[in-house]
């Protein structure tokens, strides 16, 4: 399994809570971390994918999914 050359991966889905510490070990103060521009659009990620986007999704970024263990229901 490949090691990731960096000191903290931070998921997306989770970034809002995993970023202040960063940031401050960064910039050692607090920093602000606005969000915006959120989508109205709830529906599921994977409403947008048929099976050749899957297919193409999986064997791209196949690396990364194994990395950060993503499934695709």
């Amino acid at each position: 399994k490949r090691q990731p050359l960096v000191d903290k991966i931070i998921r997306f889905e989770t970034l809002s809570d995993e970023i202040g510490p960063v940031l401050e070990g960064v910039f050692g103060k607090p920093v602000p971390f606005p969000t915006r521009n959120i989508s109205p659009d709830k529906r599921d990620y994977r409403s947008f994918f048929d099976a050749e986007t899957r297919a193409f999704v999986e064997d791209f970024y196949r690396d990364d999914i194994e990395l950060f263990e993503y499934e695709f229901d």
